[in-house]
């Protein structure tokens, strides 16, 4: 059953009330968007018309209107895309935000594959010893089981997809 427009127009007035506290906001704790999405999503709201980054609509409210491309991105200097606090927020391009990305630690670091990646599920040593036993005709989907992974994982490791520098 949809909201009824006074409920629509109480959670309008809610929002609004809130992007206006934490434009005057003078703290320089984290204001982390309340409405939907978890801690690390962007916010975004109906701004004149348009679907807009929460951010944005802040930076705009705090008398910094946005510039034209390239720096036309909202960078977070606390690294919480959530966060709403016009204190944390400035105007900068992509490139300028790469560069604060790898400067906190949070760039992809080349060549991060095999047991090092951070998401690897498997081992090299497990990857080998997975294609020997495909290759004497044990069952993908056994072995899926058996090391807790989807079976399109075992049979992109026994094609070379995925894993393909492990010889």
């Amino acid at each position: 059953m949809p909201k009824s427009t006074g409920a629509r127009e109480a959670k309008r007035r809610q929002i609004w009330d809130w992007i206006h506290a934490a434009v005057a906001s003078n703290t320089d704790e984290c204001a982390d968007w309340p409405f939907g999405g978890r801690v690390r999503e962007y916010g975004r709201i109906t701004y004149q018309g348009t679907k807009r980054l929460t951010t944005h609509v802040v930076l705009e409210l705090s008398g910094r209107p946005r510039p034209a491309a390239p720096d036309n991105r909202a960078l977070h200097s606390c690294d919480r895309p959530s966060c709403c606090n016009p204190r944390h927020l400035r105007w900068g391009s992509m490139s300028s935000n790469c560069t604060d990305r790898d400067g906190q630690g949070h760039g992809r670091v080349p060549n991060q594959r095999g047991d090092v990646h951070s998401q690897a599920k498997l081992t090299e040593v497990a990857v080998r010893s997975i294609r020997e036993r495909v290759a004497a005709g044990e069952s993908q989907r056994v072995l899926a089981a058996e090391y807790g992974v989807r079976p399109s994982a075992i049979s992109r490791a026994v094609t070379g997809a995925r894993w393909g520098h492990v010889v």
